[in-house]
């Protein structure tokens, strides 16, 4: 039970990271191409 959460609470401040280094990734996207973000979002809500 122990070795379970410990595994969870690993796997979970990776994901952590992860969406915070796309977090990072898409403001630095965005301050350097607002005009093509803004493009991609419209593409998302026509699909």
């Amino acid at each position: 039970m122990l070795i379970q959460l410990v595994g969870l609470s690993k796997l979970f401040l990776q994901y952590k990271l992860l969406m915070h280094r796309q977090i990072k990734q898409d403001r630095m996207a965005a301050k350097n191409q607002p005009r093509n973000r803004l493009f991609k979002e419209q593409n998302n809500i026509s699909k």
